[in-house]
């Protein structure tokens, strides 16, 4: 019991690798010890991600800033006329709203992290609920003369406002990777005590590797960090901390020339909607 107290007391938040010896002679002590590094092994893990989530911030937020401090210095060193001034302004302005958004998008996941349930509830048709979010997106995918096919349906309660954002996100994503000309499908199933949401499009596989990193934010992959939508990486994670405000988890499952991205919701037993929409 000495020996474990001053190691746990030597303990610092800068050596998180650091373990309790095992007391293997021990019976007793064993499961004590191993159940502290387990919390340990778990710290270590969180503190990692805080100090990634930092750089992140600070990677995604250096660029704008330097965007608009070179522009200010440029229209302040030398005259300009009212219209180059508003160009400057109205350049700064969609800077500033964009990082507006990233601000508002960091707080609604701190407090989906601290646990936060979805709240005002209401039993809805998932279907319907999708039908009228691909208006919201049809321009997005006219675009690119993509398509959409919604099939399915279930009742669920569900925030319509956090619902809603969840399948938008997953439609932009979808409609950003799939080839001109898809069809994107939008596929609700009802397996016991849940819905299940599932955007499905064409394309390449994505590596096994890169699908465990897709919902955590700020991630896009080196090929799309440049690419226009989602700027800062953080629709999938919305759509994961969606899930589970919802007491639902999110899911990537790809292939050779299909990809599948959705997400669970708890359903508390209610089934298929019907009659289901035409």
């Amino acid at each position: 019991l000495a020996d474990l107290s001053h190691e746990a007391a030597v303990l610092q938040p800068g050596a998180m690798s650091q373990r309790l010896t095992l007391p293997t002679d021990s019976a007793e002590l064993l499961p004590l010890a191993q159940r502290f590094n387990e919390v340990l092994a778990r710290m270590e893990k969180a503190w990692n991600q805080l100090e990634g989530f930092n750089a992140d911030v600070a990677h995604e937020l250096r660029t704008p800033l330097a965007i608009m401090i070179s522009g200010a210095e440029l229209a302040l060193a030398r005259g300009r006329s009212a219209d180059e001034m508003r160009e400057v302004l109205e350049s700064h302005l969609e800077e500033l709203r964009a990082l507006g958004s990233m601000v508002n998008d960091m707080l609604f996941l701190a407090r989906a992290d601290r646990g936060y349930a979805a709240e005002d509830l209401q039993a809805l048709s998932l279907r319907e609920q999708a039908v009228n979010v691909s208006e919201f997106v049809e321009i997005l995918l006219e675009e690119k003369r993509q398509t959409l096919q919604i099939s399915g349906d279930a009742t669920a309660p569900v925030n319509r406002i956090l619902f809603r954002r969840a399948l938008v996100n997953l439609l932009t994503n979808a409609s950003r990777h799939a080839p001109p000309g898809a069809e994107i499908s939008l596929c609700i199933e009802t397996p016991p005590g849940e819905a299940s949401i599932t955007v499905v499009n064409p394309g390449a596989a994505i590596p096994q590797d890169t699908q465990q990193h897709m919902f955590e934010r700020f991630w896009r992959g080196e090929s799309s960090r440049a690419m226009a939508g989602d700027r800062f990486g953080l629709g999938l994670a919305i759509v994961r901390a969606i899930a589970h405000m919802h007491h639902g988890d999110s899911f990537v499952h790809s292939s050779p020339g299909r990809t599948e991205i959705g997400f669970t919701l708890a359903t508390g037993g209610v089934g298929p909607h019907t009659p289901p929409l035409p």
